[in-house]
């Protein structure tokens, strides 16, 4: 058991190099007990299946010392990790099997003084599980996948109880989820993808929502102007309601859409005869630009909507906007299992 929790240490260390390489400075997102020497400590409940295991960074190490010990009293039990002492446990009724409980990165904070130092800070990463789960928590696959959830979890500021997966998974089917309520007004379902715009949204380096464009004292507000990377050309994206049709039934624009894409067509308008509209931050409004509308649900026209990208305008309904954000987001998932190695990639759905 020593060496299977030293190996998995170990391999969380060297995958979490390979992720942030060209972006250590995102370093200090990864818990603390990551990419440092830990003294490890084993506690094995004498005549039981479970087992606590400690994890502490330590300064004064070299390379991770695990230490082996046997608990044999309700009281060694309960002040194994310490600070924290759990009450109401008992030797005789631990769980023999199936069990796996982690919390690291503890702190207690003065109550009602938010702006307060922590009283205290415990790096530690603690674990109660048995005997049965070591091989499966445990294993060099288990820890190239916790080091991806670790690190993308940590540079998007996402909740550490789910995976990276699970919670892009939560964003993209509570978005569709509310596409289809009548009470999610236009500007409601704005709101949702100008907070998660980065996972919904094409790819891009920055974004400006509801920007306000001018020409010969009128004003047009664009939804969302994207800039995107490698000299791509910029976008323009028009977003209508999700219970209006993108597409008749011969699979032309209906006259819904095609206002979307005057709407857009007159962002342009005022952009190309109105050079303030382009100045300073927004240089890159100068030359070709990309237009995308996104109304109505369902993938009954996917033929034309993929077909739309030979026109001037991309016509998308919001379900064929979650399929493209999934596949976005599951390529680059796949390209970190990839330099990881990890065998069975855990994927959106």
């Amino acid at each position: 058991m020593r060496e299977i929790i030293k190996a998995y240490f170990k391999e969380i260390d060297q995958s979490i190099e390979k992720l942030s390489n060209r972006f250590e400075g995102n370093l200090t997102s990864i818990p603390s007990w990551i990419l440092c020497y830990r003294k490890i400590r084993v506690g094995y409940i004498d005549g039981s299946n479970f087992v606590l295991i400690s994890i502490t960074p330590s300064d004064d190490l070299m390379e991770d010392e695990v230490i082996e010990e046997v608990i044999s009293t309700n009281e060694e039990l309960r002040n194994f990790h310490s600070p924290w002492v759990i009450d109401n446990i008992r030797i005789n009724n631990l769980p023999q099997s199936d069990f796996y409980q982690a919390f690291g990165d503890m702190k207690m904070i003065e109550k009602n003084n938010i702006n307060a130092l922590p009283v205290l800070q415990d790096k530690a990463l603690r674990i109660n599980v048995t005997k049965d789960l070591i091989p499966v928590f445990f294993s060099l696959e288990e820890a190239r996948q916790n080091a991806i959830d670790f690190w993308n979890n940590g540079q998007n500021e996402f909740s550490e109880q789910n995976s990276f997966v699970d919670n892009l998974q939560n964003i993209f089917d509570r978005f569709k989820n509310i596409i289809k309520r009548k009470s999610f007004v236009e500007r409601r379902i704005h709101r949702y993808i100008n907070e998660y715009y980065m996972y919904l949204l094409p790819s891009h380096i920055d974004k400006y929502f509801e920007h306000p464009l001018y020409l010969n004292g009128e004003k047009r507000v664009a939804d969302f102007i994207l800039k995107r990377e490698n000299s791509l050309p910029s976008m323009l994206i028009e977003l209508e309601s999700p219970n209006v049709k993108i597409f008749k039934k011969n699979g032309e624009p209906t006259a819904e859409a095609n206002h979307a894409k005057n709407q857009i067509s007159e962002w342009v308008r005022f952009i190309e005869q109105n050079s303030k509209n382009a100045e300073g931050e927004f240089e890159f409004l100068h030359g070709p630009k990309e237009r995308l509308v996104i109304m109505g649900r369902g993938m009954d026209y996917k033929e034309q909507m993929m077909n739309s990208r030979y026109t001037d305008t991309l016509m998308w309904t919001y379900d064929f906007l979650i399929i493209e954000a999934k596949e976005k987001w599951n390529k680059f998932i796949l390209e970190q299992c990839k330099v990881l190695g990890i065998e069975h990639p855990n994927l959106i759905q």
